[in-house]
């Protein structure tokens, strides 16, 4: 018997599903309460009224097609929840039209609309942490050194042997600049399944190290005297000339600076001595930059150090597509400086063409409404202790 574990994620790019205890043959049907996409960040359901009560018990859909279900190498050291085969859905509302917040479904009806998205490829550095409660001799915490590895070598080595299970390449791993931050390197893809890569390795490093009583948080900012965890993107384009490729991005920095560091615990990045960069930088070679020009391999490329490993990878990518596929047309979006206020940012991106090419009017509405809600919820924790409590448990 197969059991298939069908995801689908939020408009915050967390992972919801269900485990069927069956196969996934042509195709397969899986009602969920339409509250799930009412939720911000924090698990308030702001738009309950929008998307449940009209409509009573009925229930959104997540269709899964037998043709994409990626099979899961299960073994005596790897398992996720019994389940032997993953895929991924695509939400329909109560009405049956495609879900307005189910932004993958966006980013897969735009790269099939556009022959120029065949030259885009991708490939992300996710950043998080293990926390725990080791009680041993206080390991090296420097980037690149092991200290951290060791002490936590058995997690790691299931973390890596689950990737393997779901089909998701990998290239490096490292410790990064904390004893307990790690760094892991994904292959490089075309877009969507570069985004599927991303949002499938965090819900599979976050239950295998819940397996060995860790938690593994992909927030961007565990602690104000520690470095960040972003989410660094490597993109080449084969149409467009490094340079133009990075101030195709450069002008999305502004615009959509809320979709890469879309909590108000990311702003805190703005606080920290790290190479997250303040500007909307374009440097050869710096990881200093929000933009890094990269010309030293195979295929020149640029990396994108601005977003912070909370992001929706699916908004995320969205928005870099969007830019190259402008860029392709000789137009690029019109670029603004980084602003770390929640409230101004979000005005900011629902003005700006990258909005509403995701977004229809309603859409638009509602979407503005739950952020405008969510920064709400944020400032009602008073203060970055419990704000973290409260992402934990969800990223």
């Amino acid at each position: 018997m197969t059991r298939t574990l069908c995801l689908f994620p939020d408009l915050h790019g967390i992972a919801r599903g269900k485990l069927a205890n069956r196969a996934v043959e042509s195709s397969m049907t899986i009602g969920f309460s339409p509250g799930v996409f009412a939720k911000d960040i924090y698990g308030h359901p702001h738009l309950f009224d929008e998307f449940v009560i009209p409509v009573g018990a009925s229930d959104m859909t997540i269709d899964v097609i037998g043709t994409e279900v990626r099979p899961f190498a299960r073994a005596a050291q790897v398992d996720l929840f019994g389940a032997d085969a993953l895929v991924i859905g695509r939400a329909k509302a109560t009405d049956g039209t495609p879900h307005r917040f189910d932004i993958r479904a966006v980013l897969e009806r735009r790269l099939s609309a556009s022959q120029g998205a065949r030259d885009i490829r991708i490939g992300a550095e996710l950043e998080f942490y293990l926390l725990g409660d080791r009680d041993d001799l206080p390991a090296d915490g420097q980037a690149y050194a092991f200290g951290g590895l060791a002490g936590n070598q058995h997690c790691i080595s299931a973390i890596l042997h689950a990737l393997d299970a779901a089909g998701i390449e990998w290239l490096d791993l490292s410790q990064e600049n904390e004893v307990d931050q790690y760094e892991i390197s994904l292959r490089h893809t075309p877009p969507l399944e570069q985004a599927d890569r991303v949002f499938l390795a965090r819900i599979i490093i976050r239950h295998v190290a819940a397996s060995f009583g860790l938690r593994a948080t992909f927030i961007a900012v565990n602690a104000m005297n520690q470095s960040p965890s972003n989410l660094h993107l490597h993109i080449s384009c084969a149409s467009l000339s490094v340079d133009k490729l990075a101030h195709a991005i450069q002008g999305t920095l502004g615009p959509a600076f809320s979709i890469y560091r879309p909590s108000r615990n990311s702003r805190y990045t703005e606080e920290i001595e790290s190479f997250a960069s303040r500007k909307a930088d374009i440097e050869e070679g710096s990881r200093f930059a929000a933009i890094r020009i990269i010309r030293d391999g195979p295929e020149e490329r640029i990396e994108l150090r601005t977003p912070t490993s909370d992001t929706n990878p699916y908004f995320t990518i969205l928005t870099v597509v969007s830019a190259i596929l402008k860029a392709q047309r000789g137009a690029a979006p019109a670029g603004a400086a980084l602003d770390f206020s929640i409230e101004s940012s979000l005005a900011t991106y629902l003005a700006s063409d990258l909005a509403t090419q995701v977004f229809d009017p309603e859409g638009l509405r509602l979407y503005g409404k739950l952020k405008r809600a969510e920064e709400g919820s944020a400032k009602a924790f008073g203060g970055f202790d419990a704000e973290r409590a409260a992402l934990l448990r969800v990223l």
